[in-house]
Parts: C-alpha cells; structure tokens; sequence
C-alpha cells in the first residue's frame, strides 16, 4: 500500500475512534498521526526517560532537551537571552531548514530593513518580501502553573527537527521559527515541585485535591510573585527585558502566547472580545480572522471544542499577545482548560487529561505555522505596513507627538528614557526652547505652552509608533457600544466585562510633566543621548572644601536620595530631616531635607559620605555653620532624627501576590534594603518587637489577624510601631467590626458623611485676619455653609457606587505638601484604583493626600458618574496615632506593578521616615 494512503486511512480511523468513544481514545491519539520520523534524533521519551504529556517537565528537563535536539539535528540552533530571578536559563531555539540557518544573519539583515520603512520604498518591500521566510515567536508558559504550553513547545521543537512530511518541510522552508519553551521557569518549577509532591499513585481529578491547588502562591508568578504577562510595557522584570531585547532584535511577524485556564473551560483562542485598543488596526483584525478559522479547522478535524470572542478582550496593551500589535507582527492568546499537569473531572462529568491538553497546545501551534507559511509574503508585507503607518492614526485632534519636560537628575526621567530605548522608541530633543500648542493630562485642554531646550519629543510616526502611543497616550476611551454593554451587565447581572486595569498611561504613573500635540512643531532636534544623560545624573561633591565644620545636606527630592538614607542608616551614621523649607548659603532647601551633623556622628562620616555621593550621583552639600537665612536654624527642634526603620512584610495565604511583589521587589532590589517576610500562617508567634515597620500588601487579612492576631498587631503598634497598609488591607483596618483605625469605609457611616465634608471643608479653608477689627473689638463670625450631600443621596446610591467601582482607573490625587508623608513628592499624582472601598477620615485622623473633586477626578480609564461622586475629595492616605505608634492606610496600590513612581514616593516616605516622625518610641531589639 502507498504510504501516504496508509497514514491518511490511519488518521480517518483515529478521528473516527476519538469521535465515538472520546473518554477511551483521546489518550491513544497520537500528536502527528501522519509524521514519519528521523530516527537520528532520539526521540522526547529517551530524552526524558517518559513520554511527553504524562507528566509536566521541570526547567532542568527542557534544558536537556534543547540541547540533545541541537546536538542532533542541523535545523536547529539554541541561544541563550537571559536568566531569571533565580539564575535560571532563559533559552530560545531557532529552527528552520539548514539553509535558512547557514545565511540567518544574511536574511536578519533584510528582515531588519524591511522594518523600517522610511529607508526602503515599497518596490524594495516587495522584493524583499519575495526573497525571505517569515520569523514566528512561539512563547509559552508565562504562568508558571499553566504548564501543557511548555511541553507541547517540546514537541513541536521535536516535530519540527525530526519529522520529514510535507508540511513539516514547507514550514521550515517558509518560516523561522523561534521557541521560547518556558518564559517563568521560576514560577513553573516552582509549581512542577508542588504536583510532584502531591501526586498519589492513583490519579487524583478532584480539583480541589492539593496536587491540583498547589500551596500559596503557587506558580503564576516569577520568583518576587510578579505577574509577567502584565510587564510588558514596563518591563520590570529580568525575563521580560530579555524577551523584549530579542523580540526586537529578530523582529518577527508572528509571535504566539500560549496559556491556560480554568479546569472547567475547553481552549480559546483569537478573535478577541472586545473591548479593543483603538490602536489595532483593520489589518491585525484581519489576520485574527484568516488565523482563526484555521485554527477552528484544526480543531473540528479532532471535534474537540473551543471558543472566540469571549472573556478575553484586548484592550489593556502589556500582555504577551498584545505587545506585537503594537509592534507591527499578529499577536495570538491560547487558553487551554488546565488540568494542572495531570487529570481532571470536569462540572459536566467529563474526564480532562493532560496529555490532551498538550495536544491541543501543539495542534494549535502547528495551525498558526501552517497559516503563517502559507501567507508569508503578505504577513511579511503587512508588518512593512504596519511599522509605516506607526502611531498615526489619521483621525483628526489624536496625537501626533509627546513632549516630556527634561530632568536628567531624576531617577523617573531617567528609567522612562531607559524604557523607551529598550522598546526601540526613537527619542529627539530640542536644540532650542519653542512654543507651541500641546494638552497635558491634568487638565486635558489645550494651551499654548513654553517648551525649554533639551525637550525630550516623541514622533509617532516612527516604527515603533503605535507602541509609543498606547504607553503613553493619557486618555484611551472605549466605545459607547462597549460601554453600553458594559453597562447593561453590571445593571442586570452585577457582571463586569472587563478583564484588566482601564488606565495604564506610563508618563502619569511615573508623575512625568508631559505633553502632546497632534501637529508636529517645526523644529530642529538631535537624538536624545542617553549616555550623555547617565553622565550629568552624578554630581560630585561640591568643592573646595567637602569638609566642613558643621555637618551636611542632602536634598530630599529624589529616590536617589532615599537610597542614601538608607545606606547611611545601614552604616549606623545618625541623620535628620526638616519639618520645613529653609534657605542657608543663598539656595533654598524643601522640606525634607536631610541633614547629618557632624558632632552627633564618627569621624569616618566624610569618606563615607563621598562613597555614597558617589554611589547614588547626588550632591551633599557641606556646611560650616547652622545659621539659616529663613526657616530653622539647623541646630533647632525643626529637624527631628530618624530612626533605622526595621521592615517586616506581611506575605502567605491570604495576601495578593501581585500586591506582595512591587513591595519585595522595591526594597530588595532597588534599596538593597535588608526585609523580613512573615507568614500570615504564623503571624500569632512572631516576636514583632523585632521590627518598627510592618507592610500590609493587599490582602485578605482575616487568616493572620484573627482575634489574637489583632490584638497582637494592635498592641506592636500602641507600643511604637508604625503600620502601612494597602488597598483590601487598608479597608480591613477601616471596618468598623475590627475597630483598629478611626479612618471609616464610607460605606459604614453613609448617615454621617456631612461629619467628613465638614472636616473637609476645615482642612481646606484659608486663614485670613483682619488686623483693624481685632484691635478694636469688633467680632464677625463667618459661618460656613455645610452642604450635607450625603444627608441627600439615595438610599442605595452606596451601593451602587461599588458596583459601579473604579477598574483600574487613574484618579488625580492632591498631596498635602506640609505633610511629611508629602516630603519629596509631586503635589499632584495620578494613583491607580481598583478596589470598591472608599476611605473617609475626619480629625484626629491626618489625611496626607486627598482624591480631587469629581470634576476633576478622572485621568485616565473608566469611571462611571456613580463612583465619580463617590470618591471625589475621598482619602488616598491618612495617617493616626496609636498609642507610641501610627496607622498608615493607602486606599489603593501605591507600588503598583512597580511601576507608579509618583505614588511610590509617598510609600517610601511611609517606610523611611515613618519611624522617626510618626512615632514616639524606638523599639529595640
């Protein structure tokens, strides 16, 4: 018999036997049931010593095999991109036919041309296009516990090296194909540990046994619990900076993103539902469809099922499948039903394995190649397209250019031209100072505005355009259709539609002074350097001389500058700060300051103090005497001591991972800041005596803080502590039923809000005094007109306004400047929400940043008219005495995703200053 007659008979009655008896067939089906194979490359069951899809594969085993396979076979190649958290190797194989290998920096090259198309014409495109394979990414598990993804990339990668059918060779010949088999191997490894330490001898498909539920926190996250399919943009992490950096350098026209979900779901996969960006374009809708429908194929061929369309939208642009849409390459999510590396019982009685859910994985991916080898010109040509038409969306009053104001001693500044560098975003800057119209995001109007010279400018019609614009645009707004929907389900089902934050905007959350136009100023500019800008961030001490006879100042208006403290406080100098601006040596000095006395400190304090100007590129200023010209002599009351802050995070079951990470990670990392984590499981036997700061990510704080354990904490705290709590941990300490805070949940005294406008109205009214009627005796009293708005509401308008709560919304937050809390920060600061609990304070409650008034509220995402009035002048921050210690609640992320610098200020006040400012005692250890 012909052998291709053989194997198409074969893979009928394959089909045919998985159609009538699917519970006994799925698992005798093989993956490629018409491949023959080169038996010079040893097969996944000799390289892993089991077969692919019985069991989930650790890093080590994918390490293995990668390497056999190239030691093997001439069609592929491995490289290394990065490492992990933890040291772990991050790989990629590229694989193509051996031709395509032999002259891959050849067709890089004109790859590299075609990807920007101010140099080429489009006659040169389409030779181009002609000549050379497309390049496919193929990335899997950047969730740790979705594990199918990492094994089917084994046997795609196996498929791809040994099989000679037709198929197999047209993809190789069409495309190159690059496999990044595992994007967390911490998290995965972490996971594989927790199923290999549960599994019992006999298969277990109970979801809520442990081999399937894993222990806290499981494996999503990477090794400080960041979710990195949400670092894309702001690439915090090692792993994504890596795949960012060879995503640019191959540029590909397909890159695929391969997940999963839950147990009882089947597998999803493009078109998204909406909402969807308003930057992707006709032409990624268009290959959604064609890949889409080809993947269906794929699938009905097997009669397995699948949905599109639905759950998951593509609005928020940070996701693996959504960077490349901004990129100029198609950009494809899986959703595979997760089995969590074994078996599962599904709500509808159906058994669920893993090794058909690797299956599914690798179908799918041999689906998207297929299509991508039969449309390669035009994929290729799509993506010349697509890098042409950059950010421009040719809508009229859109933008056209960014504007950001210089600071190039500022760390944000700094970190924001880095990233955009890393993204490949083409940076000008001004060589004179100019005027022009251009809106800003506090207000969203247009103004004619005074532009100085070195202006960073920000062209969107540039290749990477329409990623510059989706970072940094101030205001995406979704359609009335969506929003009519949106709101259709929250009023019928209590439902919401969308799946991420709705606001995002990079130059807000770093509290950048920033502008766009949608005209192009006539101007002449020059590349930004960003070495030149590394260069002037350090300044040396000032000279002759650094020494001086009295002690020394560092302005406190940067982290840089809270990175100094830190290192003095590691090395036991004892520093102080201002209460209050002060001018010395005619230069004005805010409040915040630091200053280190000379007498109070060792005599090692000068070589230390140049060390650290030097290690941290701020100025300490020297100074001889401590006579101000206005303020506070430095020798006064005015500059309180600070006190070594010993931190402990609250971490384990109960608190949200992605809450816990940008905290661990900041001080960890950034501040190199010595931390321990508690574990809500034990929280009743730490000795907290220990430490003078305790953090509270989000979280669910019941588990910890139990009856005992709030008396514990409460009684840390009356003794000196200082508490810093977030978001749902915040709103634990504000309920009125655990009764550890005089900050209230608006929710919880709705009767008694006329109370807090009145405290309001208190804070913010001006003094003024009439010198005449003083002295002589006449008295006016003015009384203030109290609005008593939440006497009026209705009666559910509470609510409503959760239901209709902030999802990821951006709101405008005034800082109280004469706060400490405040010191160093912008007064005004975009912070992210996403929680339905509003905090309301009165005195003796300090609030040191208030949300903005409800016209003014909104910055960036949706926010519906009833949570608009809600939470307009409502607290972002309060602090309270406690005894010795202090109570400070942040209502919502103030770190979050580690990349909300401005906010961020405000929680690095919290930490370094808290101690030695809100507390009346030193705890000792």
């Amino acid at each position: 018999m012909n052998w291709k007659i053989y194997q198409l008979l074969r893979f009928v009655l394959i089909v045919y036997t998985v159609q009538s008896s699917p519970l006994l067939a799925q698992s005798e089906i093989p993956f490629a049931p018409n491949s023959v194979y080169d038996l010079k490359v040893p097969t996944p069951k000799s390289i892993l010593g089991f077969e692919l899809g019985s069991r989930p594969v650790r890093h080590s085993d994918v390490l293995k095999f990668f390497q056999v396979l190239a030691n093997h076979s001439n069609r592929i190649q491995l490289r290394t991109h990065g490492y992990s958290h933890e040291g772990k190797e991050l790989i990629y194989a590229i694989v193509t036919k051996p031709e395509n290998l032999e002259k891959f920096n050849e067709l890089q090259a004109q790859r590299t041309r075609l990807s920007d198309p101010r140099f080429i014409t489009q006659a040169e495109a389409n030779s181009i296009a002609e000549k050379i394979p497309a390049l496919a990414w193929m990335a899997y598990t950047v969730h740790g516990d979705e594990l199918s993804g990492t094994d089917a990339s084994l046997l795609l990668a196996y498929h791809l090296t040994a099989s000679h059918d037709s198929l197999t060779l047209q993809l190789l010949s069409e495309l190159i194909i690059c496999i990044e088999p595992i994007e967390n191997p911490d998290g995965r490894d972490r996971f594989v540990n927790m199923v290999y330490q549960w599994e019992g001898q006999v298969p277990n498909w109970d979801t809520q046994s442990l081999n399937h539920t894993g222990t806290w926190p499981r494996g999503r996250h990477n090794h400080y619990l960041f979710d990195l399919n949400r670092d894309w943009l702001v690439a915090v992490n090692p792993e994504t900076q890596a795949r960012i950096r060879a995503i640019q350098e191959l540029k590909p026209q397909l890159i695929i993103d391969a997940h999963e979900m839950g147990s009882d779901k089947t597998y999803f996969f493009n078109p998204p539902d909406e909402p969807i960006n308003h930057a992707v374009g006709d032409l990624t809708r268009k290959w959604w469809k064609i890949f889409g429908s080809e993947q269906a194929k794929s699938f009905d061929a097997y009669g397995w099922s699948y949905f599109t369309r639905d759950t998951y939208d593509e609005w928020y642009p940070a996701y693996g499948s959504s960077y490349p849409l901004y990129f100029g390459a198609v950009g494809i999510l899986y959703e595979q039903g997760s089995t969590q590396g074994s078996v599962v019982k599904r709500s509808d009685g159906t058994i669920h394995t893993f090794r058909e859910s690797v299956h599914h994985q690798f179908v799918s991916s041999i689906s998207n190649l297929k299509t991508a080898a039969n449309n390669r010109k035009s994929l290729l040509l799509d993506f010349y397209t697509l890098r042409k038409q950059g950010g421009v969306s040719g809508r009229k009053d859109d933008p056209l250019v960014f504007y950001l104001i210089p600071d190039t001693t500022s760390t944000r500044f700094q970190r924001f031209m880095e990233l955009l560098k890393l993204h490949q975003i083409e940076v000008r800057s001004a060589e004179k100072e100019f005027n022009f119209d251009a809106y800003d995001y506090w207000s969203g109007k247009k103004g004619s505005r005074r532009f100085p010279k070195g202006t960073r400018i920000i062209p969107l019609d540039q290749p990477m355009g329409r990623l510059a614009k989706v970072m940094m645009e101030f205001d995406p707004r979704m359609t009335t259709s969506f929003l009519t929907e949106e709101r259709k389900s929250l009023e019928k089902k209590s439902d919401s539609k969308i799946y991420d934050v709705t606001g995002w905007s990079v130059p807000i959350a770093y509290g950048l002074e920033t502008y766009w136009s949608s005209q192009k100023p006539a101007i002449s500019t020059q590349p930004a350097s960003l070495v030149e800008e590394k260069q002037r961030r350090v300044i040396s001490p000032e000279n002759p001389p650094f020494n001086s006879s009295y002690g020394y100042l560092i302005r406190y208006n940067d982290e840089r500058s809270i990175r100094a403290l830190s290192t003095l406080f590691e090395k036991g100098f004892k520093v102080r700060t201002s209460e209050k601006p002060f001018s010395i040596g005619g230069s004005f000095y805010g409040s915040g300051t630091l200053l280190i006395r000379k007498h109070e400190n060792a005599p090692e304090l000068l070589s230390s103090l140049k060390n650290i100007a030097e290690a941290n590129g701020i100025e300490i200023i020297p100074t001889s005497t401590a006579l101000v010209e206005s303020g506070s002599d430095l020798g006064g009351d005015a500059f309180p001591i600070l006190l070594l802050p010993r931190i402990a995070i609250l971490t384990g079951p109960g608190i949200d991972p992605t809450s816990f990470a940008p905290l661990w990670h900041l001080l960890d990392v950034r501040f190199k800041q010595r931390v321990t984590l508690l574990s809500t499981t034990d929280f009743n036997r730490f000795d907290l005596a220990r430490y003078n700061v305790l953090l509270l990510p989000s979280g669910n704080l019941s588990l910890a803080l139990n009856g005992s354990g709030q008396k514990k904490l409460k009684e840390w705290t009356e003794n000196g502590g200082t508490v810093i709590a977030m978001e749902a941990s915040a709103s634990y300490l504000a309920d009125s039923s655990v009764g550890f805070t005089r900050t209230a949940l608006r929710s919880q005294v709705s009767k008694r809000l006329s109370e807090y406008e009145k405290a309001i109205l208190n804070e913010e009214s001006t003094v003024t005094v009439d010198s005449l009627s003083l002295w002589s005796g006449k008295i006016e009293l003015s009384s203030q007109k109290q609005s008593n708005k939440g006497d009026e509401l209705p009666p559910d308008f509470e609510n409503r306004a959760k239901l209709f709560m902030p999802r990821g919304t951006i709101m405008a937050v005034q800082v109280h400047s004469e706060h400490w809390l405040g010191f160093g920060a912008d007064r005004k600061v975009g912070a992210t929400i996403f929680t339905s609990d509003i905090l309301v304070a009165k005195p003796p409650v300090e609030v040191a940043a208030r949300f903005e008034n409800a016209e003014n509220l909104r910055l960036s995402g949706l926010l519906w008219p009833e949570a608009r009035q809600a939470w307009a002048r409502t607290a972002y921050l309060t602090r309270e005495s406690k005894g010795k210690g202090q109570v400070i609640l942040f209502a919502g992320e103030p770190a979050f995703r580690a990349y909300y610098h401005a906010t961020e200020q405000l929680l690095l006040n919290a930490i370094y200053l808290g101690p030695g400012l809100g507390t009346r005692f030193n705890l000792g250890w």
